[in-house]
């Protein structure tokens, strides 16, 4: 009887250490690819700095958006498997890049459109980034021509100060934010004001 439960539990020890290796490794993958994500923007930006030519700029964007093209199949790929990476699944920090990628995925809005959904029972869990599936939802929806839940798309008036663009429902809007543990929208149009400003303030 001894050796049935010292067996039973070798096993399951040896279960146990194969999870975590498989989250180990897609943890990897996914960290991996947002490496890549970032590296083709960051790109960008250097050479907008550096006074790129509307030509070279317009090759970077190409190569950006083949990149992002390149992992949506990847992504759909690590859902069929494992399904949506949460913060119990991958931990906080994977799980929030492998949000960012989807919010990257703007050709197949069918694709965002899923994620979001999936994500819905989790958002209430507190076991993925409300915050990353609120800015996911709100440009998703723009993109699409619709209307923004959570009011994270601005726009800019004449003297630089943030609003919320074509918004769904402004009476209800705070409540919504708040359920995504996002700030008032009072506060963030304010910050998005603020920032605005002083990225465009004349040295």
């Amino acid at each position: 009887m001894k050796k049935i439960i010292i067996l039973g539990f070798i096993v399951l020890q040896g279960v146990t250490a194969l999870a975590q290796d498989k989250v180990k490794a897609l943890q990897k993958k996914i960290d991996s690819l947002l490496t890549i994500d970032q590296l083709v923007q960051q790109e960008m930006i250097k050479s907008n700095k550096n006074g790129a030519s509307t030509v070279q700029m317009d090759s970077l964007e190409h190569v950006k958006m083949e990149t992002f093209n390149r992992h949506i199949p990847i992504l759909k790929q690590i859902i069929a498997k494992y399904g949506l990476p949460t913060y119990s699944l991958v931990g906080v920090k994977s799980s929030d890049n492998f949000i960012v990628m989807v919010n990257h995925s703007v050709t197949d809005t069918k694709f965002q459109e899923r994620v979001i959904s999936l994500a819905q029972k989790e958002m209430k869990k507190r076991n993925i980034s409300g915050q990353q599936i609120a800015l996911l939802t709100d440009k998703m929806l723009i993109s699409s021509g619709r209307k923004q839940i959570y009011g994270t798309q601005c726009g800019y008036d004449k003297d630089g100060n943030a609003f919320a663009r074509d918004l769904q429902d402004p009476a209800n809007v705070d409540e919504k934010r708040k359920l995504a543990g996002l700030t008032t929208l009072k506060e963030y149009l304010s910050f998005m004001t603020d920032l605005h400003k002083q990225m465009n303030k004349k040295n």
